[in-house]
C-alpha cells in the first residue's frame, strides 16, 4: 500500500483514501483509448474494484473521460482523477466486481496487494 505522505499531499486525501482499495499488483501492458480515439500504449502497475494505477509517458489531462483495454477484460470506461511524473490513476465508472478482475487476470501475473 502506499502510505507515502507526499504521495498522499500530491494527489489529495480523497485520492488516497481511493488508493487504499484492495488491489492486484499487475504489470501488465495495456492500452488507453481517450474519449477522442487516441491510444496510448501504458503499463498497468495496480487495479482494484475501484481503478487503477499505470504508467504513461503521454499526457492525459485529469477529468479525461478514457477506456482501459486489457484483454480479456472488455473496455473499461473510467476517468483520470490524478497523474504524477509519468503516473495516472483512473477511478472505474462503475465499481467492478473482484469475481471479474480476479478470475480473469491472476492467472497473468497478478499478486494480491
Amino acid at each position: 500500500m502506499y502510505q507515502n505522505h507526499d504521495f498522499q499531499q500530491s494527489v489529495g486525501a480523497a485520492e488516497y483514501e481511493f488508493r487504499s482499495a484492495e488491489r492486484l499488483t499487475i504489470p501488465l501492458d495495456a492500452t488507453l483509448r481517450t474519449e477522442t480515439g487516441e491510444e496510448f500504449a501504458v503499463r498497468l502497475r495496480d487495479i482494484s474494484s475501484l481503478g487503477f494505477m499505470m504508467e504513461c509517458e503521454d499526457i492525459v489531462p485529469i477529468g479525461s473521460r478514457v477506456e482501459l483495454l486489457l484483454a480479456p477484460l472488455e473496455p473499461l470506461a473510467a476517468e483520470v482523477r490524478w497523474g504524477l511524473a509519468g503516473w495516472i490513476g483512473c477511478r472505474f465508472h462503475n465499481e467492478l466486481g473482484w469475481d471479474k478482475l480476479f478470475l480473469k487476470l491472476i492467472g497473468r501475473g497478478a499478486e494480491l496487494a
